[in-house]
């Protein structure tokens, strides 16, 4: 808005000028028209061009003079406004010193590069506005200067998921500056400096730390200890009900005992208070990811239930389990023999090997003794206050933050307080209505609001949802926490509400506020996920880091895309965020989400897309809902969806979608066994992505077309094809597809002959799918050197790769990986001397090839079955297969497919005694063979030259 009134200010100052100026100038020049014609109505305007210029003048400079300001609600402004500035309130850990400094303005974190391809290269930056998360991420043309490793997010994002939480923008060069003026400069940089050194990690399962005052339970945490060690006790519990302290003294327990499980020591809350417990998949595969942090993870439970238990078995591992909803939620999660689970529940859980202990209330010396800890001026009145708190930790706390942060109040006067909630029967609810009653009225407004957070949350995530700068919101939850009323991990620097807290924040929230307050929420953390994509893309150490930023924040993305969802129908915000959810973190989604969440992400989006009736949106859905079918191999499906979005971009002239619509139709028509209708699909993305200088679809088209030409015997054409894409694929940093160049260069030698070149590619591939964490790209490099080592004649390391990429792929829930593993694992065998193992593993190949309608994968099961029977000496159904796998092969125009069913047909023939149609098929196949230059050739040359004598 500033700069729109500037624009049109100076604007209109220009012009008034030039009118004013003309009036002399024209003379000059001799223009003045017959007997002055031009210069006397000039004349009249000049007094009243005068004023419009200096009001012009006027506007320019006093917007020009006018700071950046946030608009607070009346209340919040009251808040900010008055008792919070009277605290040093922002602390950096570690550090003697604390700073009470004026906030600063809203700041541009910057620091993310485009290459204009839809990822982040070169050329452009991606704006993160530290209040942006009222609104979806934009990205602007910004000239980049300097290094940008040294922007927002460079050398002080090396910590995994490093966030920036007091609003501080980094410049290009490494400096720091608060506001453009300058001003304070001096007496902030001291804060500046310092606020560097602080560091946030990855946190998604990290056990909290001890707290620094606990105080107690000496009695219970001895009888926990002596239990661990006895024989036939497994799993530790500790049971009672809320605010009694159970996650405190687990948390206790688990330091003590850290180093006897030197693995892993793992914090996950299952929220068993909330309406919606922690989902046992979920927990899954959170504790999994600690191990596995690039694995995209099976959807169907049963396989991630078998996967959990196989990372987990063989390590020593605590497990802290807190706030489990019952028995049945935790029964799943309990870990192999040599792991320790420490299970917290408000209920009774019932395992076999457990020892539980049930808290109560703290003694009264306890009680006394964590009061005194806290709050040291209370003396004798501690007893009084822990009476009033019912001798409960949590309210103990809460009782304690309000005294400190209210020093003028007697013990007398907070009595009465809590007596006039008319709850005392009730401590932790009277003395939290007490604590929320004390605060003032913006501050009360900003605590209930965080009820939205069902999550742990850090302090961009509060200023966008309170919609104040990051350095005020930072004031303000540490008044917050000086109050008792929100918990922070001092490790992680990230806040929570207890779920007591949350409750009742929540039922203080109005309607309106909640509205306001969930949209926010989901606004921030779809801004979050197009950070944590950003990371990914810019690749090498911030790869990890986007990936860690993902996890971290999994479960508010989550519910923040639900959110929008669910009101996408009655809230215009709601579909606008909808609509941009999936497209936000685009390629990491891929790598993390199954198919089938992709698939319910985009629906949702596409639903929205149409509300808003937003043509090219449309079609980008529906392009990525066919992808995703491609991947559950549902290819009629995902047919459908990109001949639609292919018609809809040729409407609206969306290139780049009317190239992704063409690879993915190619894509789907290459695995349903049409290479010859691909490759007219793959050329045509190929054209339109060269006529656009879109990098990156260039890459896939031409990766895509290289499968085509191999499928279709033209070798020489194919390797060329991989060579370009490699080139793109590396000039534009893109890993994803300079792998896929790698195992199609790789696959090519291979036909050719080369294994040696072939197995030096392939290793490659297979390194860079691990680096960034593509598990089906994984499965896919597994499987392509698997065969590599089989056409080395290696047969060994062959079984083992193809083993490997089979258990990636059942992981996955990916048919087509796990059929071609088990077709590898049948020719190893095979090569080995064992057609009957063989045989076995070709029949489950041909199984599911058939079941998920991958013409190609069921076409080669038929050959390599056949040539396997024909060794067993099963020769009419081996002639049978192979006349089959001939006809899929002649349909689908696969040149070296024909070769390969024909010459194994013509085998079978003559070890059935029909040596004459055996020669008529071996020289057919031979035809073909040299077609392609396969050095298959030779093989049958020489079984001709045989049958001939």
């Amino acid at each position: 808005m500033k700069s729109r009134i500037l624009i049109v200010s100076a604007s209109i100052g220009v012009l008034s000028l030039l009118v004013i100026a003309s009036r002399w100038i024209l003379p000059f020049m001799g223009m003045s028209g017959v007997e002055g014609e031009l210069v006397h109505p000039l004349t009249g305007t000049v007094p009243s061009m005068t004023i419009v210029f200096s009001l012009s003048a006027i506007t320019v400079l006093v917007m020009l003079g006018k700071r950046d300001e946030v608009v607070y609600d009346e209340q919040t402004q009251e808040y900010l406004e008055s008792t919070i500035w009277d605290y040093p309130l922002i602390v950096v850990e570690n550090s003697d010193l604390e700073f009470n400094i004026e906030p600063p303005e809203e700041r541009v974190l910057t620091g993310f590069k485009s290459n204009g391809n839809g990822g982040y290269g070169r050329g452009r930056a991606l704006e993160i506005t530290a209040l942006s998360s009222h609104r979806a991420i934009d990205e602007r043309e910004y000239e980049l200067a300097g290094n940008p490793a040294k922007s927002a997010i460079g050398e002080q994002g090396k910590a995994a998921g490093e966030r920036i939480t007091a609003g501080l923008l980094y410049d290009h060069a490494g400096q720091e500056s608060f506001n453009d003026s300058g001003e304070n400069h001096a007496a902030e940089s001291g804060f500046r400096e310092m606020l560097l050194k602080v560091t946030v990690i990855n946190s998604s399962g990290q056990l909290p730390p001890p707290l620094p005052d606990f105080a107690g339970r000496g009695f219970e945490l001895a009888e926990l200890l002596a239990a661990r060690v006895r024989p036939g006790v497994r799993i530790l519990g500790l049971e009672g009900l809320g605010g009694i302290g159970k996650t405190t003294l687990a948390v206790k327990l688990a330091h003590e005992v850290a180093c006897d499980y030197p693995d892993a020591q793992v914090y996950i809350d299952l929220k068993g208070t909330s309406p919606l417990p922690l989902p046992v998949s979920e927990a899954q595969a959170r504790i999994i990811r600690t191990f596995l942090p690039t694995a995209r993870l099976p959807e169907n439970e049963g396989e991630l239930s078998r996967l959990y238990q196989s990372v987990l078995t063989g390590k020593r591992i605590l497990l802290l389990l807190d706030n489990a909803a019952n028995s049945q939620q935790v029964a799943a999660l309990l870990p192999p023999e040599g792991c320790l689970p420490v299970i917290t529940s408000r209920q009774h859980i019932s395992l076999p090997e457990i020892f539980s202990c049930t808290l109560d209330s703290l003694n009264e010396p306890e009680a006394i003794e964590l009061l005194n800890r806290l709050i040291p001026r209370l003396g004798p009145k501690a007893c009084q206050v822990a009476q009033l708190c019912g001798r409960m930790p949590l309210a103990l706390r809460l009782a304690a933050g309000t005294l400190t942060q209210h020093p003028e109040m007697t013990i007398d006067e907070y009595e009465a307080r809590i007596e006039g909630t008319g709850r005392a029967s009730r401590p932790i609810e009277a003395v939290l209505m007490t604590s929320y009653a004390l605060l003032s009225p913006g501050l009360q407004k900003l605590w209930r609001m965080l009820a939205v957070f069902t999550d742990t949350f850090d302090v961009p995530a509060a200023a966008a949802l309170w919609k104040i700068n990051p350095a005020r919101a930072a004031r303000a939850l540490n008044m917050l926490l000086a109050n008792s009323l929100i918990d922070r991990n001092r490790n992680t620097r990230r806040f929570r509400l207890h779920d007591k807290m949350l409750q009742y924040a929540d039922s203080r929230l109005t309607d309106d506020e909640r509205g306001k307050a969930t949209y926010l929420h989901s606004a921030h953390y779809q801004s979050v996920l197009h950070e944590a994509g950003a990371l990914y893309e810019q690749g090498g150490e911030y790869l990890k880091q986007g990936l860690d930023m993902l996890d971290l924040e999994w479960h508010n993305i989550q519910a923040g895309q639900v959110w929008a969802a669910v009101n996408t129908s009655t809230n215009r915000y709601a579909c606008e965020l909808c609509n941009s959810y999936p497209d936000a973190g685009k390629y990491l989604l891929e790598l993390r989400q199954h198919p089938r969440e992709r698939i319910r992400w985009s629906e949702s989006a596409l639903e929205a897309a149409k509300i808003l009736r937003r043509r090219k949106a449309v079609a980008r859905h529906l392009i990525s809902l066919g992808n995703s079918y491609i991947d559950l191999s549902e290819y009629q499906h995902a047919i459908d969806c990109c001949q639609q979005a292919l018609h809809l971009a040729r409407q609206i002239s969306d290139y780049r979608c009317e190239a992704d619509a063409l690879n993915g139709l190619g894509t789907a028509y290459f695995i349903g066994g049409g290479p010859a209708r691909a490759r007219e699909f793959h050329e045509s993305a190929l054209e339109i992505a060269r006529a656009i200088e879109d990098h990156r679809t260039e890459a896939v088209a031409l990766g895509s077309l290289g499968l085509s030409q191999q499928a279709l015997g033209d070798l020489n054409a194919a390797t060329m094809l991989f060579d370009q894409q490699l080139r793109v694929a590396r000039e534009i940093g893109d890993k994803r597809n300079e792998a896929f160049a790698l195992g199609g260069l790789g696959m090519s030698h291979l036909m050719l002959g080369d294994s040696q070149m072939a197995v030096e590619l392939l290793n490659q591939q297979l390194e860079i799918t691990k680096e960034i964490g593509d598990r089906r790209g994984e499965a896919n490099a597994l499987n392509n050197l698997g065969s590599a080592y089989a056409g080395h004649k290696d047969p060994k390391n062959a079984v083992e790769l193809h083993r490997q990429a089979l258990a990636v792929a059942r992981e996955l829930a990916d048919s087509r990986s796990e059929a071609a593993a088990l077709g590898g694992l049948g020719i190893a065998y095979y090569i080995d001397g064992d057609p009957g193992i063989a045989a076995q593993f070709f029949e489950q190949q041909l199984k599911i090839a058939a079941e998920i309608g991958d013409q190609r994968n069921e076409c080669y099961a038929l050959i390599n079955l056949g040539e396997a029977l024909t060794s067993l000496g099963e020769t009419q159904r081996a002639i049978e297969l192979l006349n089959k796998a001939f006809n899929m092969a002649r349909q689908s125009e696969d040149i070296q497919g024909q070769a390969n069913a024909l010459f194994n047909l013509a085998l079978a023939l003559d070890r059935s005694g029909d040596r004459t149609h055996a020669i008529y098929q071996a020289e057919t196949s031979l035809e073909l063979f040299e077609i392609g230059d396969l050095p298959a050739a030779s093989v049958v040359r020489e079984k001709l030259a045989e049958w001939r004598k």
